[in-house]
């Protein structure tokens, strides 16, 4: 329906007059009245268009989106970083990214052969430096004389278990003490006592000491402890600076009726005497010297009143 264009009245193709306010209507008047009306028809979808795309813009500045942790983009400006989404942002060198409950994070992994930041030689030797004078050892930094002892504790060693066992085997059965003292005998008899060369300070495998059947005191005491772990016995070596010595002591008793078992059989095998143990919580340790005296429980004179100033189990 087409309208006047003086008061907007609806009119007919045919009207010539406008019905309300009478205007004479002519085709040119009709045809300039809708062209200006379709001229606003865009102006009005333009500025449509104008306003929403303002409105986007709005939303976009003041309203930003978060960052998406895991959509493989490193979105800084959203405030992602490799502190809070490493997936997304990698990790400083050094740093690897971990998945936890709590998000990706970065941190560090003992044993790439990297010092991080967070990793000291306590908790990772692998990575970080033991401090001098000391070496890592499974995970852990040890001085280099216990390393030189413990990595030769070896219970495992075939030849080491094969020997223990045959002469055990006497008074076969479950570990026992008459066992020990067995071991402890063989040894004193058939393992000479040799001196390592000058100016050299060494411990052999007990397997090499088995098959030279000679060593010194650190030899003798890691044999000991060796052969006595290998058919199920608790031995340590010890190390006492303040007497030139090393001797082993191996587990005889957890409580007092025990260690009242132990003494009388040592009194029936090698009769009576002062023997040396200690009692530590409740637990007792006898003193195994093959080296140096030929019974269980004695040591030297000058190393009976000196404390030993390491106790070194295997390392293995």
């Amino acid at each position: 329906m087409k309208k006047c264009p003086i008061c907007g009245h609806d009119v007919s193709d045919g009207d010539i007059f406008c019905s309300n306010c009478h205007t004479k209507l002519s085709k040119s008047e009709l045809h300039h009245f809708w062209r200006n009306f379709k001229s606003g028809s865009h102006k009005r979808r333009n500025l449509f268009i104008v306003g929403a795309v303002a409105v986007i813009i709005t939303l976009v500045l003041f309203f930003p989106r978060n960052a998406v942790c895991g959509d493989m983009k490193c979105e800084g400006g959203l405030g992602e970083d490799s502190g809070n989404c490493c997936i997304d942002c990698g990790c400083p060198e050094g740093l690897h990214c971990k998945i936890t409950p709590g998000g990706y994070y970065c941190s560090a992994e003992c044993g790439d052969g990297i010092c991080s930041l967070g990793e000291n030689h306590d908790e990772c030797c692998e990575d970080c430096k033991c401090p001098d004078g000391e070496s890592c050892v499974e995970g852990e930094c040890i001085e280099v004389v216990v390393q030189m002892y413990c990595e030769n504790i070896d219970y495992q060693n075939e030849k080491v278990r094969n020997r223990a066992a045959n002469i055990a085997s006497v008074n076969q059965g479950s570990y026992n003490l008459l066992q020990v003292f067995d071991i402890y005998d063989w040894i004193s008899e058939n393992i000479a006592y040799v001196s390592d060369p000058n100016s050299m300070e060494s411990v052999y495998h007990p397997s090499e000491t088995l098959k030279s059947g000679a060593g010194d005191c650190d030899d003798h005491a890691v044999l000991l402890a060796s052969m006595l772990e290998s058919i199920g016995g608790t031995a340590e070596v010890l190390v006492n600076y303040g007497c030139g010595h090393a001797y082993a002591r191996v587990l005889v008793a957890v409580d007092d009726e025990g260690f009242e078992k132990v003494q009388n059989i040592v009194k029936q095998r090698y009769g009576e005497y002062a023997m040396t143990y200690w009692e530590e919580n409740g637990k007792y340790w006898l003193v195994l010297d093959s080296a140096a005296v030929s019974m269980p429980g004695l040591l030297p004179e000058p190393c009976k009143e000196k404390k030993a100033d390491y106790k070194i189990r295997s390392c293995k």
